[in-house]
């Protein structure tokens, strides 16, 4: 099996090999992946980050040619040099520590600067701020659209974890947390719906508010009933599980 890396800003991923299908997900610059199969103009991979499966055309496929020494994009949209060329990768992205020669092609990074972040608290109040109002998109994991596992995920990637794609799937990692009131900032929190299956995560940032993604990225309260919008003033997603990661 051959391996991949991603060498665009950010490359959708479907849930069959078309154009037309579903996007349940996104691989960022830098992220790499193993090749499972081929369909026609499409090929079949699993991410490493995450052991996630989907489908990308195959005219975005570049093999990877050797091991790269990476670090995590932490600015909202980092410039890269490709030769002479400008190209933006978004946040969360594996950006080059000093430059990538691929292809004939040298990457580097524009201006890198650590943010120098100390505590789990006061990174996922910077970055969940950076990330308000970015709209809700299904399968998206970037700062132009995301949906609410795609946040929790790029949350923790922020974090230094590398976490599973889908809500249903972290909620499966980790240990309960029984009581709402002894949560710890980067707790994830999970919601269900009628039928009781897990539809929506969020962020702990303090034992009364959750940053998620709902309509768009934002901060909403929280208590054991669930989600409580202020803006349309009643509960929109019951509480079904806490989980603590760290």
């Amino acid at each position: 099996m051959s391996r991949g890396i991603c060498l665009y800003s950010v490359i959708p991923c479907r849930h069959e090999p078309s154009h037309r299908a579903q996007q349940t997900t996104q691989l960022l610059f830098g992220e790499t992946y193993t090749v499972l199969d081929q369909m026609n103009d499409f090929i079949l991979i699993e991410c490493d980050h995450d052991e996630y499966q989907a489908w990308i055309a195959i005219n975005q496929h570049h093999e990877l040619e050797k091991k790269l020494t990476s670090q995590v994009n932490e600015s909202l949209l980092q410039t890269i040099k490709v030769d002479n060329q400008t190209m933006y990768v978004p946040l969360g992205a594996y950006i080059p520590k000093d430059s990538w020669t691929l292809f004939g092609k040298t990457y580097t990074v524009s201006n890198f600067s650590s943010n120098q972040l100390t505590s789990v608290e006061i990174k996922l109040n910077y970055y969940s701020s950076l990330l308000n109002n970015t709209p809700y998109m299904w399968g998206g994991r970037t700062p132009l659209g995301m949906d609410c596992s795609g946040f929790s995920q790029l949350m923790y990637r922020m974090l230094g974890m590398n976490i599973k794609r889908d809500s249903s799937q972290q909620a499966e990692m980790g240990t309960t947390i029984n009581i709402i009131h002894e949560t710890k900032p980067g707790d994830l929190a999970f919601f269900d719906n009628a039928e009781g299956n897990i539809t929506h995560v969020g962020v702990i940032l303090d034992p009364h508010h959750i940053a998620h993604s709902s309509g768009c990225v934002k901060t909403d309260k929280v208590d054991h009933e669930g989600i409580y919008s202020t803006e349309q003033k009643k509960y929109t997603h019951r509480l079904r599980q806490i989980k603590r990661l760290l």
